[in-house]
């Protein structure tokens, strides 16, 4: 659970709405070279998995995928995502439990997890001059590159990320500044983390980046009023 922070800031930060008293801070790292204000909603940049894909236009044959130097078996060009599945974890350099895979409309989904996760992963290729009928293509593309991120550092949520940002969880309490080397600035006085609140009751007016989204992802509600004029509670 966060604990409650203890901060000796000149100047006013961000005050909750009401029962400032329930009000839970927490002390975290921002992200290099920032300019925050009291009211951002912040999230986690904890990084994300690779996605790529890989397309089949074809109506018979077979193709291979190679990655890391390594190559599949010959697989169908309507073969099972299981299938395909099983010819990927067949190779040493992805193994087992490495990759998950999904199906639609002949376009295979390959997310990287556990020891390929959180990083970005080179791009598979493929050799499709086994296929027949249509364009005989075996297409790869990434739609997801893939991070490692920063646990525990946060940044201005972003609902179009894919790296963590999508994810709100806090509450900016200061105006503020980092550096290049992260060193949060206050009021003209400088430490390696800064105060968030990661509970509270909030005037909406004093939020910025707040939105549905927002509010279902930290498990908040509109306890009266709207986005643009009301009261916003999460964590308690």
């Amino acid at each position: 659970m966060p604990t409650t922070a203890t901060d000796t800031f000149l100047g006013t930060g961000l005050i909750p709405f009401f029962a400032p008293e329930t009000a839970r801070e927490q002390n975290v790292k921002i992200s290099a070279s920032k300019t925050l204000k009291l009211g951002d909603i912040l999230a986690e940049l904890v990084g994300n998995n690779e996605v790529q894909t890989i397309t089949i236009s074809a109506t018979g044959g077979t193709f291979t995928v190679t990655y890391a130097g390594q190559t599949t078996t010959a697989i169908a060009f309507d073969a099972t995502a299981a299938t395909f599945l099983a010819a990927l974890e067949a190779l040493s350099t992805i193994g087992e439990e490495n990759i998950a895979v999904t199906l639609a409309s002949s376009v295979y989904t390959v997310t990287f997890q556990n020891k390929l996760g959180l990083q970005n992963i080179a791009a598979m290729t493929t050799t499709a001059t086994g296929l027949t009928g249509g364009a005989g293509t075996a297409t790869v593309a990434t739609s997801t590159a893939g991070s490692s991120g920063t646990r525990g550092e946060f940044d201005t949520y972003d609902p179009d990320a894919t790296n963590g940002l999508e994810i709100p969880k806090a509450i900016c309490k200061y105006d503020l500044t980092t550096n290049a080397s992260k060193v949060v600035t206050i009021n003209e006085k400088t430490q390696l983390a800064a105060p968030v609140y990661t509970s509270g009751y909030f005037s909406t007016k004093d939020l910025r980046w707040l939105d549905a989204n927002a509010i279902t992802k930290m498990g908040g509600r509109l306890i009266s009023g709207s986005i643009a004029d009301g009261v916003f509670s999460f964590g308690v």
